[in-house]
C-alpha cells in the first residue's frame, strides 16, 4: 500500500532583481481575480464525504480529484511537462509501513435506551484511529468508570472484557486498560476547555490509539453530550 501526497505548482518568468512591491501586488491582482469561491466549496464537498487516512480509498479518491480538477485548469503531470509548461504538478508516493485505515460505520448505545448515543453517520472523530472492527452484531459489555484512568483504579475494578470510560487520552489508557490489563474496549473524554465543550456539546476532537494487531480492540471518543 501506499500513501500519496498532491503537490501543485505557478511558476511565473521574472527576473528576481528587478522585483518590486508594485510588481508583487499586480501579480497577487491577477491571482486573486483568478480564485472561485464556488470551486472551493466543490472541492470541500467532495473530500468530505471521506474519512481520509493515508492510503484509504477516500485518501486517493480526493487525491484524484484535485489532480483531475488541476489538468482540467491546465496544469500538467511534472513528467509529461515541457519547459513550455508554466503550470505543472506532481503526485508523490510513499511505501506505507502499516495497513491503510477506513472507518465504515459505528455506534454506541446503553442498554435499554431508545436509540444510539453515539453515530458515525453524525460524527465521524468517534472512532479513533486503528481502532478495529467488532463482531457483525457488535460486543455487549458491562461499562466501568475508571476515572483518570490510573493503574491502581483500573487494578482494582478488573477491567478483562469490560468497557472502560475514562476521563483522559484515549491512547494512554488503551495501553494500561487493553494492552496490559485484557479490557475490550475505551470510552474517552479528554475535550480541552478551550473548545467550549459545553457550549459545542456534541463537538469531538479526533483521537488515535495505537496499532495493535494482537488485541484488534477499539477506542471511542466522547462529545460532552455522550459523556453526560
Amino acid at each position: 500500500m501506499a500513501a500519496f501526497c498532491l503537490l501543485s505548482f505557478l511558476s511565473t518568468a521574472c527576473d528576481s532583481s528587478s522585483q518590486t512591491p508594485s510588481i508583487s501586488a499586480s501579480i497577487a491582482d491577477v491571482v486573486r481575480n483568478e480564485y472561485s469561491g464556488q470551486n472551493a466549496y466543490e472541492t470541500v464537498t467532495f473530500v468530505d464525504q471521506f474519512a481520509r487516512w493515508p492510503g484509504n480509498r477516500g485518501f486517493d479518491a480526493s487525491i484524484d480529484h484535485v489532480a483531475e480538477r488541476l489538468k482540467a485548469a491546465g496544469f500538467v503531470l511534472e513528467t509529461e511537462a515541457s519547459e513550455s509548461d508554466p503550470l505543472t504538478y506532481r503526485v508523490e508516493q510513499y511505501p506505507m509501513n502499516r495497513p491503510a485505515w477506513e472507518p465504515v460505520n459505528a455506534s454506541l448505545t446503553i442498554e435499554g435506551e431508545a436509540g444510539p448515543l453515539l453515530i458515525f453517520a453524525s460524527n465521524r472523530n468517534m472512532l479513533a484511529t486503528n481502532s478495529y472492527s467488532t463482531p457483525s452484531e457488535g460486543i455487549d459489555a458491562e461499562l466501568v468508570f475508571a476515572g483518570s484512568g490510573s493503574a491502581d483504579v483500573l487494578d482494582s475494578l478488573d477491567v478483562r472484557g469490560k468497557i472502560v470510560m475514562v476521563d483522559g487520552r484515549l491512547s494512554r489508557v488503551f495501553r494500561s486498560a487493553v494492552q496490559q490489563r485484557g479490557a475490550v474496549g475505551i470510552l474517552a473524554y479528554s475535550l480541552a476547555d478551550y473548545l467550549l465543550p459545553e457550549k459545542n456539546r456534541h463537538s469531538i476532537q479526533f483521537r488515535s490509539i495505537p496499532l495493535d494487531e494482537t488485541k484488534r480492540a477499539w477506542g471511542i471518543s466522547l462529545s460532552f453530550e455522550a459523556r453526560d
